[in-house]
């Protein structure tokens, strides 16, 4: 049984799989119950790791990395000489909320433990992370003047502003038992929320400003002149988590009945799904935004090559990317079960929210290019533009949930008249939105509702080598070569 749904389909990114499903009823020892200020765990759990982070409206977090420059050559003339910057890189970032907890066990005889771990965040403050003033961002310069027998690189720079409301990790692991009667939750709530208004939003920005990643050189001659690898970025996010649950033995015995999970509103505020499951193991993650807007701006970016009258070298500009990306949340959660038998009872829950207040956009403007006087005037060069990407990414909720059972035997129960997945709307008469039900020895449920505004938008510079350009002043000749291909706008 596989179920994924979405409210908004443009808007939203999901994914599901699973293998195997059954339907039956019946009580479980576990059960987790998300709302929209608190996890419930069952009592049962005798293992047990609760986060609980929150932020004041007053608190929030910024990074800035402005003046950054790292610069090599110095315009002299350059003979049988190899001069590379590589790895140059400028990060800023701003979290206010982040969790990693885990809980492992391995390689006894039998185990009967049962696991759960909680994370709680709240984020009520905004997140800002900037690289560079506007109009002098981090420069990443080499420059020679006449250049023969030489190779000039420029390689593997980043240049990253990244910006998080809330960040978490979870992972439980017990593995390599004869016997293994573990059971185990884990559960995870991620919330940012600003005030009434869109006034009062919180916000999650990331800004990268007047990035300049240069190769000049003169005349030259049988030479290699490469800028390669480069990443310009501005990254936003509000919610990021990834969930992971590992369970392997000879025996690994679970439950002999089907889990359960739903997301129906038990409150009475439309649009507003509660979190709940019951089984043997179970991950269930709940995000939302509210009042809340998430920006990704990448300002004047340029990644450029620049040589004088060219003859046998080449010229190239390749596998470079400028980017902002922006997302109100993200998950990953993944459960992994394998033995010789395995039980059954296993659950996958989700949910992402986000209000019409809430806005997510990303915009990043930039070039890449190279320029020469000439090629081959005497003797073929080349000059070559692949590869690049100056691109948008906005995503207002992406979910990826994966359960994968490896077993030599599986059994399930024989179905029984209650239906394996009930999707509708919510006994509220003011609800818009979906609220689904789903039951299955494996089963998987997402739901998601983003109503606020989704904006990715790529503009080049306004200026005469903008987007990917390959501009040369006087000849092309004797053989020589230009490619432009590739590149991703």
């Amino acid at each position: 049984m596989s179920y994924t749904r979405s409210n908004k389909m443009k808007l939203l990114q999901s994914a599901s799989a699973l293998i195997l499903g059954a339907s039956a009823m019946s009580a479980h020892a576990q059960t987790v119950s998300t709302t929209t200020s608190a996890i419930t765990l069952d009592a049962t759990v005798d293992a047990r790791l609760v986060v609980d982070q929150s932020t004041s409206a007053a608190s929030g977090t910024t990074a800035t990395a402005n003046d950054a420059s790292d610069t090599s050559g110095g315009g002299v003339d350059v003979t049988g000489t190899s001069v590379m910057i590589t790895g140059s890189t400028t990060t800023a970032t701003a979290i206010n909320n982040t969790a990693s907890p885990s809980l492992a066990d391995a390689g006894a005889a039998a185990t009967a433990t049962t696991s759960g771990i909680a994370v709680e965040q709240d984020n009520l403050s905004s997140t800002t992370a900037q690289t560079g003033a506007a109009t002098d961002g981090t420069e990443v310069k080499l420059t020679t003047g006449v250049t023969d027998s030489s190779a000039l690189t420029i390689s593997g720079t980043v240049n990253r502003a990244s910006a998080t409301g809330n960040t978490a990790t979870t992972a439980v692991s017990d593995t390599d038992f004869t016997t293994n009667s573990t059971q185990a939750t884990l559960a995870a709530r991620q919330d940012n929320l600003g005030v009434t208004g869109a006034a009062n939003n919180i916000s999650v920005t990331a800004t990268v400003n007047d990035t300049d990643i240069n190769l000049t050189a003169g005349a030259t001659t049988a030479s290699d002149l490469t800028v390669s690898g480069s990443t310009d970025a501005a990254v936003a996010t509000a919610n990021s988590l990834t969930q992971s649950m590992t369970l392997t033995g000879t025996s690994l015995t679970l439950g002999t009945a089907s889990a359960t999970a739903n997301t129906v509103p038990s409150g009475a505020t439309a649009g507003v799904a509660d979190i709940d499951a019951a089984g043997a193991a179970l991950l269930s993650s709940r995000q939302t935004n509210t009042f809340t807007d998430v920006s990704a701006t990448n300002t004047l970016s340029a990644i450029t090559l620049d040589a004088g009258v060219t003859n046998s070298s080449s010229l190239e500009l390749k596998t470079n990317t400028q980017a902002a990306t922006a997302t109100g949340s993200t998950a990953g959660n993944t459960v992994a079960l394998s033995g010789t038998t395995v039980g059954t009872g296993v659950a996958i829950v989700s949910s992402q929210t986000s209000d019409s207040e809430s806005t997510v956009t990303a915009a990043p403007t930039g070039e890449a290019a190279i320029t020469a006087a000439s090629l081959g005037a005497t003797t073929a060069s080349s000059a070559s533009l692949t590869d690049n990407t100056l691109q948008s990414r906005a995503t207002g909720g992406t979910v990826t949930n994966t359960l994968t059972a490896a077993a030599t035997t599986i059994t399930l129960q024989a179905p029984d008249t209650t239906a394996a997945a009930v999707i509708g709307n919510s006994a509220l008469t003011s609800d818009t939105s979906l609220s689904g039900t789903v039951s299955g020895a494996y089963a998987t449920l997402n739901d998601q509702l983003i109503s606020g505004d989704v904006t990715a938008t790529t503009n080049s510079t306004a200026a005469a080598n903008a987007g990917f350009n390959v501009d040369v002043t006087c000849v092309v000749a004797n053989g020589s070569s230009i490619n432009n291909d590739r590149n991703a706008m």
